[in-house]
């Protein structure tokens, strides 16, 4: 490799891609810069909505109006590390970046995978962070598998816990369905939460880029105390977490904030890769899921899902995340500096 080494990450976020993808990218690339390593960001989203905290994970960032890989690697002269976190992209499109890789001769092509549905021959290195995964599915050389990789921003665990609701007897929750939330679950969730009899809750949203606030201003209203939250930095998503009794969370990344956090949460299994995450929750962690479908009674599932909750709570049993800490980062980029 390169004496100057680096990382060339190719992630897109918002919209239907969510922000789990950029923000896992993020913590690794935040690492690596810290150890000295130039990191790049290579997206065609739009740049202008990215926190000040996620930008400085990356040395640069790169914008394109198309995101081919002939105008991303075929031009640079060094190429180190190329780091691709695309859940959209098929077989086809790591075998081409793998082409590109292959004109410099101590580059490396490492991918961040979720569903486990191709084979990723093309990569040198294939991450898999899926809640339990043992089974190595892939055709790559190397493949770390499993929660222990979990991807989790270190500033999280900086963070101290809030006196927050001022008003008594309410009961603090986190509600994080998802970066965006195109397909307006908050709202559900917050409808849902106002429906329970016989509990004050004051609900907390963080949502990645404020799309939702129209939608639930009018609802937040209908709670004792709330507050509404939007780009948050990952020292202060740790303070809500840890200013909250629980979580209700999309299964994506934020499930392994609040594991490295040690802290409950109710589930909502809100997209088609999520599913293996959800179901494992529910069997190896004991945590209660809500599939969010058109066949699902959401109102009813909700309710009965956090009664089940709030049991777990009361009860005071320990949460089961003995795999799931603030090193996943750290253990991955040391496997890339092996490659």
């Amino acid at each position: 490799m390169s004496l100057e080494r680096s990382i060339l990450a190719i992630c897109r976020f918002g919209g239907e891609n969510g922000w789990g993808h950029l923000i896992r990218t993020s913590a690794l690339c935040e690492f690596a810069r810290s150890q000295g390593w130039k990191t790049e960001l290579c997206t065609l989203s739009q740049t202008s909505a990215l926190t000040g905290e996620v930008r400085e994970a990356f040395s640069k960032v790169t914008e394109y109006e198309e995101l081919l890989l002939d105008d991303v690697l075929g031009e640079r002269e060094l190429l180190d590390v190329v780091l691709i976190d695309e859940m959209h992209q098929p077989e086809s499109y790591f075998v081409e970046a793998r082409s590109f890789v292959d004109r410099h001769p101590k580059a490396r092509l490492v991918v961040l995978d979720d569903l486990g549905r191709r084979s990723l021959g093309a990569a040198d290195l294939v991450v898999n962070t899926e809640l339990g995964l043992a089974t190595n599915v892939y055709q790559s050389p190397k493949a770390l598998l499993g929660e222990r990789y979990a991807l989790v921003r270190n500033g999280i665990s900086l963070a101290g816990k809030m006196d927050w609701p001022a008003k008594p007897r309410l009961v603090p929750v986190l509600v994080m369905v998802g970066g965006t939330d195109p397909y307006g679950w908050t709202e559900k969730t917050l409808l849902a939460l106002s429906a329970i009899e016989n509990v004050r809750f004051a609900p907390w949203v963080v949502s990645g880029d404020g799309s939702v606030r129209g939608s639930i201003s009018q609802l937040l209203k209908k709670f004792p105390e709330s507050r509404f939250d939007t780009g948050v930095s990952s020292k202060e998503l740790g303070r809500a977490i840890l200013s909250c009794h629980f979580g209700i969370i999309g299964c994506g990344s934020s499930v392994f904030e609040f594991a490295a956090m040690k802290r409950k949460f109710l589930g909502l299994c809100v997209a088609d890769n999520q599913e293996k995450t959800a179901s494992r929750i529910k069997t190896l962690w004991g945590l209660p899921i809500v599939r969010c479908n058109s066949e699902v009674d959401f109102s009813k599932a909700f309710k009965h899902s956090l009664e089940g909750l709030v049991r777990q709570i009361e009860s005071e049993e320990n949460a089961p995340y003995s795999n799931v800490d603030f090193l996943g980062s750290k253990r991955v980029f040391d496997e890339i500096g092996k490659l």
